[in-house]
């Protein structure tokens, strides 16, 4: 979004040229105008998403064995792309806690949190389909310590349990699993 000077124009064609600044993108304009418009947001992920699935691709195709390739997303399965993965980690946090960590942050106010909770639909049976469900209910710093003894664990697995070559075969299948 910052770089690609194709994926840029594309951005500025939907969102306006409020959507860079001369410091990058303009992520508080991005924010606002597809949270407040279901069309434009569609035509935003349109662009963006295929561009960022490539970007994943080529990260896994250079991934050597018995290392990781992370991604972070908060609409992994209302895309369909969780197939893409051998493992799923869903982080899970109450919405108190959303709302605690965003007012640490002091980001977003409440307001804009609530909006886009309500838009990434969390969907509780995606907790079955994860591989592991991490908590987010404790402080950063224990929070911190359980991201990276997962990490570890993730680790210890996919350099002695999963194939050499990847699981993930097929193509990606909106709303279905393929893993």
């Amino acid at each position: 979004m910052e770089k690609d000077l194709a994926i840029r124009k594309a951005i500025e064609q939907i969102i306006g040229t409020g959507a860079y600044t001369e410091e990058g993108l303009n992520t508080e304009i991005v924010a606002k105008t597809i949270f407040t418009s279901p069309k434009l947001k569609t035509e935003l992920e349109s662009v963006v998403h295929a561009a960022v699935w490539i970007r994943i691709e080529e990260a896994f195709a250079a991934a050597k064995a018995g290392t990781m390739v992370g991604v972070e997303s908060a609409i992994l399965y209302q895309t369909g792309y969780d197939a893409m993965f051998d493992i799923l980690v869903l982080v899970d946090a109450t919405d108190e806690k959303v709302f605690e960590n965003a007012a640490r942050s002091g980001k977003l106010p409440p307001e804009e949190v609530t909006k886009r909770l309500a838009i990434q639909n969390f969907g509780e049976e995606w907790k079955e389909d994860a591989d592991y469900v991490l908590a987010n209910d404790c402080p950063l710093e224990e929070f911190e310590k359980r991201s990276k003894m997962l990490a570890a664990l993730l680790l210890i697995t996919a350099k002695t349990d999963l194939p050499r070559l990847p699981l993930r075969i097929g193509t990606v299948n909106q709303g279905g699993k393929k893993r």
